[in-house]
């Protein structure tokens, strides 16, 4: 039984590294972007490395938020993140804002959230922030695999969300490492998304 158990569990590893499966897995659990004009940009949190700097998937979130603004389609962005507990001096959202006006964003078109702790948080903070202002319609940067949560809990709280991916990991897992990762990412979220559902939460 045991026995059994350790084979099938080798060749569904094999399998998950070997083969796409994880990227056609992948590519269905994933929300397409859907660009459109809106009130503002929202650029969800990821995290930063010691001593301030951001990290991967925090950069490559900040400059999809900054690529849309370009582009002309908000008038605003928010970027959010909070501080690590061992660095309380920087907070995610700072650091991404002088990245953004850096790359030219005037410091009147951004708004730090810096308290949130989850996407929830994120989602019931920010569109409060944002509903004091008038203003309902997002571009919401977030990786693929987080966007259909995301979205979920942000429209909960009444705002209507365009899709904006800051990855396709679905198209860019091909080694066996990184479509791994893919799979892992994936059972993740699946979990977050079911324990959201479950609290109520959307």
């Amino acid at each position: 039984m045991i026995r059994g158990l350790g084979i099938l569990l080798i060749i569904a590893f094999l399998i998950v590294a070997l083969t796409p499966v994880s990227n056609f897995a992948g590519k269905k659990f994933a929300i397409l972007p859907d660009k459109k004009p809106a009130d503002a940009i929202v650029v969800l949190g990821a995290g930063l490395m010691n001593a301030g700097f951001l990290q991967d998937e925090s950069l490559r979130r900040a400059i999809a938020g900054i690529a849309l603004y370009k582009q002309g389609l908000a008038p605003l962005i928010v970027l959010s993140g909070g501080a690590r507990r061992d660095d309380m001096q920087h907070t995610e959202a700072q650091q991404r804002s002088i990245l953004a006006q850096t790359m030219g964003i005037p410091a009147e078109a951004i708004l730090k959230e810096e308290t949130s702790n989850t996407t929830r948080e994120e989602a019931v903070r920010i569109s409060r922030l944002l509903m004091h202002r008038g203003l309902r319609k997002i571009l919401l940067v977030t990786e693929s695999l987080h966007l259909r949560r995301a979205k979920a809990v942000f429209e909960s709280a009444g705002l209507e969300v365009f899709p904006a991916t800051s990855d396709d990991y679905s198209i860019s897992a091909i080694s066996a490492k990184d479509r791994l990762w893919l799979a892992s990412r994936i059972i993740e979220e699946s979990v977050a998304l079911a324990y959201y559902r479950l609290a109520g939460y959307f």
